[in-house]
């Protein structure tokens, strides 16, 4: 296990005008499982490849249990990574995949056989040691590429989008099997993905990049609840947050906007601003004495109601957990759960907090 650090790390590709990763300050934990996440482009995949040493650090430095690695060789590293795309070696069986990198580092033929058929147990792979990645299903070649990385027992895991390649089922599967699995390893996890809910379900602390730049760093929780500015906000939740612009009142206390909107504040802000408010879809709810909306689309998924509403201003989606047989065109009344509109700049999008 180990602590990692990366300390105002900045990587620029050439002929590019905007850094790939910015001054990135990240503090790890010893056997924490830290999330990377963002859109495509943001940074994160970038992040990843300078810790492994796939890629260059322009400047800063990366650090892993307090020594500097950010120009030791990938070998020196004591890292192991899963890719997206397994990077088996299709003439070799199960078994010697997971066990390559032994045989390369000359490790005893005995070692190598005892390390393999412990990780190959604990991954469900012991029926398949003597088959092939030709014969495997997506979930099975997945396992096996963690399984590689297990056997060399390292300092630390990286994984770059492992799950992307496998259909919605197999991912929530697999996801459940990497999180108990690290857990019972307890070694120091790092993990890209574009997927939010595969952040939420997954982390300890997840960092949300954009552009290059980290924009918060917390556990879910944290990041759910009291997300730093609109970007966060948006990205963190499914499906995401929604936004009213407008501004406050002359009392401090209300949010409105030109279409007539008014809604109650938690505390007390700066009258006259400009603001934009995010509620999340499941803190919005049926109202007689809230504001207008008419039903413009109604998605039944089971167990919730997912209902898009045009509002004054805009439109707004709801997840009622009640079945209320609403229709398109029917005129409702709406309202915030107390304690659950968040208050943005209306200029640079970060959160504001209000007097109480």
């Amino acid at each position: 296990m180990a602590t990692i650090e990366f300390r105002n790390v900045t990587r620029h590709f050439p002929g590019t005008h905007r850094a790939a990763v910015e001054h990135l300050n990240l503090p790890i934990e010893d056997g924490e499982f830290v999330v990377l996440v963002g859109p495509s482009g943001c940074g994160k995949s970038t992040s990843l490849r300078m810790l492994s040493g796939l890629e260059l650090v322009d400047s800063g430095e990366i650090l892993i249990d307090g020594k500097d690695i950010s120009r030791a060789r990938p070998s020196e590293r004591d890292v192991a990574m899963v890719f997206q795309n397994y990077a088996l070696y299709p003439h070799m069986t199960v078994a010697d995949n997971m066990g390559f990198h032994l045989r390369i580092a000359k490790r005893p033929k005995s070692e190598i056989r005892q390390k393999v058929e412990i990780a190959a147990e604990k991954l469900g792979l012991t029926p398949f040691l003597d088959r092939y990645p030709r014969n495997l299903s997506g979930g099975q070649r997945q396992r096996v590429a963690m399984g590689r990385a297990i056997v060399r027992t390292p300092k630390v895991y990286l994984f770059d989008e492992p799950l992307s390649n496998l259909d919605a089922k197999l991912r929530v599967q697999m996801r459940g099997e990497i999180k108990k699995l690290q857990g019972e390893l307890g070694t120091t996890t790092v993990y890209v993905t574009h997927d939010q809910i595969e952040a939420m379900t997954m982390a300890d602390r997840i960092a949300v990049m954009s552009e290059g730049k980290l924009e918060q760093y917390g556990t879910p929780t944290e990041l759910y609840d009291r997300p730093v500015n609109t970007f966060v906000a948006g990205f963190i939740g499914s499906p995401g947050m929604n936004f009213i612009e407008g501004a406050i009142d002359a009392d401090g206390g209300h949010f409105h906007n030109d279409a007539g909107l008014r809604l109650a504040l938690d505390g007390t802000f700066t009258p006259g601003r400009k603001v934009t408010i995010g509620i999340r879809p499941e803190h919005l709810r049926l109202a007689e004495d809230g504001f207008g909306a008419n039903v413009d689309l109604v998605e039944p998924t089971g167990a919730e109601e997912m209902i898009v509403f045009d509002i004054p201003g805009g439109q707004a989606t709801a997840s009622l957990r009640e079945r209320n047989n609403l229709r398109k065109g029917q005129k409702v009344g709406l309202t915030a759960a107390p304690g659950h509109v968040h208050v943005f700049c209306g200029e640079n999008g970060n959160r504001l907090e209000g007097r109480t």
